[in-house]
């Protein structure tokens, strides 16, 4: 639908819809390549006008000194427009596959709504929890 430049509205019953701006419409910049018409190039299947708001994910460069959610149990939310969605924080760093880690998050988090939560299936054990902190981000 968009990458940057979204425009929401608040519709009844607390739904956020984003809506790309006409001009934006359709096209997406890479650096390195251009802008680039994702309709002609991956076709219709790739492209939505507008699309329900469900879920924020905020992509925070990755710092070692700060702790951060290794099993998916710390729930968070934002205030979009008065509207609280949950929120995804993801600590990214050079060489990470973004586009994979946000599809990654928006699945799961379809399958948690779906009532599939893995993160519940692992709970931290204070062996667990050793072995998650002195490992790799």
């Amino acid at each position: 639908m968009a990458d940057d430049a979204v425009e929401v509205q608040h519709l009844r019953g607390g739904v956020l819809r984003g809506i790309c701006p006409e001009p934006l419409r359709h096209y997406i910049e890479v650096r390195g390549l251009g802008v680039i018409d994702v309709k002609l190039l991956f076709g219709i299947g790739a492209i939505l006008d507008r699309s329900r708001i469900e879920l924020a994910i905020r992509l925070d460069a990755w710092k070692a000194a700060t702790r951060y959610d290794r099993v998916g149990l710390e729930a968070q939310k934002v205030n979009i427009l008065e509207v609280e969605i949950p929120l995804i924080v993801i600590p990214v760093s050079p060489g990470r596959n973004l586009a994979v880690l946000i599809e990654v998050a928006a699945l799961n988090y379809r399958l948690r709504s779906e009532g599939f939560f893995s993160a519940e299936d692992f709970k931290p054990t204070p062996h667990r929890e050793d072995a998650l902190e002195d490992s790799a981000p």
